[in-house]
């Protein structure tokens, strides 16, 4: 398989912001004790775990604001948003975004970042059930599981970048990483799996060009 080598764009535009339609939000919490575990141990711990306990939205606030949250943000001299988060990102423009199934109530989630809330997704369910369904007949017993769907704002990264889709799996792979290491610090179960969803992700947003780049199971 040959791929092209992303490029910057000689002739930078920006895009609009990527806005999905939310019915509504949740305020997540934010961890305060932190520390008590080296890194290296943590490094030296990490591993998949593939059997899932019920998880509180407490647990889904901690992993995503150590990991996701946005520190602070600017504008380039493109137009564009650059994000300071804990994970490295092509361009600082933070393009994939975490969208979350819940076990409970089969709603989907996105996980905004500046806010740190997750936002009720009004889509509709039946192929993204579909699809769910698919990634929880690969692990025994996971329909317990949260399950995470790493999305890229692939038209964003085209607005800096010709042929950038390479730079969304690398996007998603950082993040991913991220995950499994905050997981073992704060006692989760986490398990990627090989599926992405590549063609789903237009279901959440079919106004803009969306591909699904990975999923985990959290629990």
């Amino acid at each position: 398989m040959t791929l092209n080598e992303p490029r910057l764009k000689k002739t930078v535009s920006p895009v609009l912001p990527l806005k999905f339609e939310v019915r509504e939000t949740i305020l997540l919490d934010v961890p305060t004790e932190l520390g008590g575990t080296p890194f290296i141990e943590v490094l030296e711990n990490r591993k998949s775990v593939r059997e899932f306990n019920s998880l509180s939205l407490v647990s889904i606030g901690h992993l995503l604001y150590l990991s996701n949250r946005v520190k602070s943000a600017s504008v380039n001299e493109f137009g564009h948003t650059i994000e300071n988060t804990n994970i490295a990102s092509p361009g600082s423009l933070n393009a994939t975004h975490c969208v979350l199934r819940s076990p409970e109530n089969a709603n989907w989630y996105h996980y905004n970042a500046r806010k740190h809330v997750l936002e009720l997704l009004a889509v509709s369910n039946e192929k993204l059930d579909e699809f769910s369904q698919s990634c929880f007949s690969l692990i025994e017993s996971s329909v317990n599981a949260w399950l995470i769907w790493y999305v890229n704002d692939i038209e964003l990264l085209e607005s800096k970048y010709d042929d950038p889709i390479t730079l969304a799996y690398r996007d998603a792979g950082g993040i991913a990483t991220t995950h499994g290491l905050v997981s073992q610090y704060l006692g989760l179960n986490y398990c990627q799996i090989g599926l992405h969803g590549s063609n789903e992700a237009q279901y959440i947003l079919n106004e803009r060009k969306l591909i699904g780049v990975g999923v985990a199971l959290l629990g």
